[in-house]
């Protein structure tokens, strides 16, 4: 095991504990700021009824996005436990898996996501003004929801084995 791995398991809980958590919370505050900063450069660069199209397809992006991370998580925990408990052949096998089950299911919500882009926002109220700019806007995102999938699942593969920092 990695020196990094060993101080988890010894000395100050608090001190192991922040060292898990703040890279994760700054990654987080990262993809918050995901729409603000879209949002403000289509305010200073297009008009406002872009950043408002933004703004309507921003609970789909979080649903979205929650989606995508809860399941990473939930993977990260079973490969944590397998390596824990030094199974590693049971660990890679789940990786294995993890990562085509993340290609194959983002491919599909990405291709759902764009086709029913006008129905989800109808579901949400969009403003009938917003709707043009706001569906292709939700179309661009969930054009990339692969790559944000495969993200999060390296991500967490590299947080199972202790490692927060470089994610």
């Amino acid at each position: 095991m990695k020196k990094s791995n060993v101080d988890m398991l010894s000395g100050s809980i608090t001190k192991g504990l922040l060292s898990l958590a703040i890279p994760i919370m700054i990654m987080n505050v990262a993809q918050s700021l995901f729409n603000i900063i879209d949002m403000t450069v289509l305010g200073q660069m297009v008009n406002d009824s872009a950043v408002g199209a933004v703004g309507a397809c921003g609970l789909l992006i979080s649903i979205c996005t929650v989606f995508l991370i809860g399941i990473a998580t939930g993977t990260n925990i079973v490969i944590a436990k397998h390596l824990g408990s030094k199974n590693v052949a049971k660990a890679e096998s789940t990786i294995g898996t993890a990562l085509i089950f993340s290609v194959v299911s983002s491919v599909i919500m990405a291709f759902l996501g764009f086709a029913f882009s006008e129905t989800l926002l109808r579901l949400t109220n969009c403003p009938e003004t917003l709707l043009p700019d706001a569906k292709l806007y939700c179309r661009i995102y969930f054009c990339g929801v692969p790559f944000i999938m495969l993200y999060n699942f390296c991500a967490n593969i590299i947080r199972s084995t202790g490692d927060s920092k470089r994610p």
